[in-house]
């Protein structure tokens, strides 16, 4: 995965993203609750999975055959059991912190009124995002083999 996304997970793992929740805390923002659809307080749960914007993402995808796995657990849980827990797509890991990485951004880019780089069709992109990031790290993969390789037989 590319740096910013892990250090992006680093962050989200660690509960140290500022949610309006979190900024409220901290006296930043007079209102704990998601400014996008005003539901609810805005806490990681709500940024992604409860929000109906990270709803949509999440429905988008499921119209490509992507699934999220323990959809029932705390958010943690479910943070943990995506990353890390057994799935029956091999490349669940880094499609699952993309979208989190895109859910966040787009929270962000509609929070500053930055809405053009928004797609309209969200599974479509991240779909195709997907397929460039699974083959960049393929090929960064084969490219660290083969130079392992090459060393070796030196």
């Amino acid at each position: 995965m590319p740096y910013r996304v892990q250090a992006f997970l680093w962050l989200l793992q660690h509960g140290k993203m500022l949610t309006n929740n979190a900024r409220f805390k901290r006296n930043l923002t007079s209102n704990p609750y998601c400014e996008l659809c005003f539901e609810d307080i805005e806490d990681l749960q709500h940024v992604f999975r409860h929000c109906p914007r990270a709803q949509g993402v999440w429905q988008a995808l499921e119209r490509e055959g992507m699934y999220c796995s323990a959809t029932d657990w705390d958010f943690q849980g479910w943070l943990r059991q995506n990353l890390l827990g057994s799935h029956a797509d091999s490349d669940w890991a880094t499609k699952f912190s993309t979208t989190l990485w895109y859910i966040w951004k787009w929270r962000c880019a509609s929070y500053f009124d930055n809405i053009e780089g928004i797609p309209a069709d969200k599974g479509k992109f991240l779909h195709y995002k997907f397929q460039d990031i699974i083959l960049a790290v393929t090929s960064d993969r084969n490219s660290i083999h083969k130079s392992l390789r090459d060393q070796g037989n030196q």
